[in-house]
């Protein structure tokens, strides 16, 4: 008999198939939070489980929660794997169904996620024939280490940073980052405001420091132009990588958006009366595979806000204020927004 279920109408057959089973067999490529709870997984007295630990969409703290009941489960990973198989000599379930709040849907809010369609079946042939698909795979996968492991925690956290840049809707920098100040945590930008020129000898040192190379690349692998750079003389020490709003504040009249620029990752260059970094004109802020320019209208707001916005900057150790203190200062900021 074949039956067909949904992300609901799933959960129950899977659970029915673990209950007491002694040999059941999951190769299920993404995992999330409780998914083997939902599914009633501990139900089994033992079994074999396969994930994709590698492809950054499996969580890593649900497998070591599978891991820790070793005398009940054997846990391996495969790099390959995509397929959803949910498997026990009595019954099977084979779909687009993975062990995550998408795939399984509990709750109304949840069922916003994908939709999905799976296959309930008992026929003896039809098991036969899956339950040795998932030896092979079994045999094709690795076990679960303590590092790989730790590498999963590193594409787990990336892998939710970018579905976090890529849901805001926002395109400019200011408003994308009140829309979500969360995706923006690991992002350091910061509005660099100057009422002053640098001296003779940083001008000099930024003329060498520029005809040495053509190019800078960052860590990243932003390429950007040395012919575009500016020496920031005297700002203490700027973080490697930031990102600077730029802002000229001659003679304190109005703000006038010089561009966006990043700081060079080599550190502070020693004069003989000063020191000085230096940073390359970029378009736009890069997070992940988004760019965040700063639109006209957050540009003439910043102009408006200059005095307070220059203040806040000199009550700074480095003179450099933060993007969420110059998105409350120009008030734009959500209530109760970071």
């Amino acid at each position: 008999m074949v039956q067909f279920h949904d992300e609901k109408s799933v959960i129950a057959p899977i659970r029915k198939i673990a209950r007491g089973c002694t040999d059941l067999r999951v190769a299920v490529a993404f995992w999330g939070v409780d998914g083997a709870k939902t599914l009633s997984l501990s139900g089994a007295k033992s079994g074999r489980i396969i994930c994709n630990l590698e492809s950054g969409a499996c969580n890593p703290k649900e497998i070591r929660k599978l891991r820790a009941l070793k005398k009940r489960f054997k846990v391996k990973t495969h790099q390959q794997l995509h397929a959803k198989i949910y498997w026990s000599p009595k019954a099977a379930v084979i779909g687009s169904s993975n062990v995550s709040g998408n795939g399984l849907v509990i709750n109304a809010a949840v069922a916003k996620g994908w939709r999905e369609a799976n296959l309930w079946f008992d026929e003896k042939d039809q098991l036969r024939s899956v339950g040795e698909h998932f030896d092979d795979l079994w045999r094709q996968a690795k076990p679960v280490t303590d590092q790989g492991l730790k590498d999963a925690d590193l594409k787990w956290k990336e892998r939710a940073r970018t579905t976090k840049i890529l849901s805001i809707e926002s395109k400019s920098l200011l408003k994308a980052f009140v829309e979500d100040p969360a995706a923006f945590r690991d992002q350091k930008i910061f509005l660099a405001m100057y009422d002053e020129d640098v001296s003779r000898e940083a001008a000099i040192a930024e003329r060498k420091w520029r005809s040495l190379k053509r190019a800078e690349r960052f860590s990243d692998g932003l390429v950007v132009n040395s012919s575009a750079m500016a020496a920031y003389e005297d700002w203490h020490k700027m973080p490697a990588g930031a990102w600077l709003i730029d802002c000229s504040y001659m003679k304190q009249r109005k703000p006038k958006f010089e561009g966006i620029y990043r700081v060079w990752g080599g550190g502070v260059v020693k004069l003989s009366e000063s020191e000085v970094q230096f940073a390359y004109r970029t378009p736009s802020v890069l997070v992940g595979s988004r760019s965040f320019k700063l639109s006209n209208d957050e540009r003439r707001t910043i102009e408006r806000h200059g005095k307070r916005l220059f203040r806040a900057t000199r009550r700074r150790p480095g003179l450099l204020l933060e993007i969420g203190a110059v998105a409350r200062i120009c008030g734009l900021s959500r209530r109760g927004g970071g």
